[in-house]
């Protein structure tokens, strides 16, 4: 079920990747908004007000991006939209399992499949948490 008009954040700095995921959530009926730097992700959900938030863990810098994560679960306007962390660094997520429980994000393995994507989205859209 393709859940047209609902909003997403996607905060990823890598352009090719940013693009790419506009397209396809946009084929999709999504209304996308891009953030260009991962930084900015608290600050861009919280003027968007997405119902949801597409974030890569890991900047072109190679810093992880917790603080991003915790920032949005820790705002109350915001901290019920879903999150999904992009990364390719699944070692660093076995060895935190216990903080991506507490701050309730999902995550997608990169390289992912667009179907897995696609069906990530749809699932956590059903959820109902986020505001339109």
């Amino acid at each position: 079920m393709t859940h047209a008009r609902a909003r997403i954040l996607v905060a990823e700095d890598d352009r090719d990747l940013r693009e790419l995921l506009s397209e396809l959530l946009g084929e999709e009926g999504y209304e996308v908004e891009m953030c260009e730097r991962i930084i900015e992700a608290h600050e861009a959900a919280r003027r968007a007000r997405p119902d949801l938030v597409i974030c890569n863990l890991t900047g072109s810098d190679g810093r992880e991006h917790w603080e991003i994560v915790e920032a949005l679960r820790r705002d109350p306007d915001i901290r019920h939209i879903p999150v999904i962390l992009l990364t390719a660094a699944t070692e660093v997520l076995e060895e935190r399992e216990e903080r991506v429980r507490a701050l309730d994000v999902e995550v997608l393995p990169k390289p992912f499949e667009i179907d897995d994507l696609l069906d990530l989205v749809g699932r956590l859209l059903s959820r109902g948490r986020g505001t339109s």
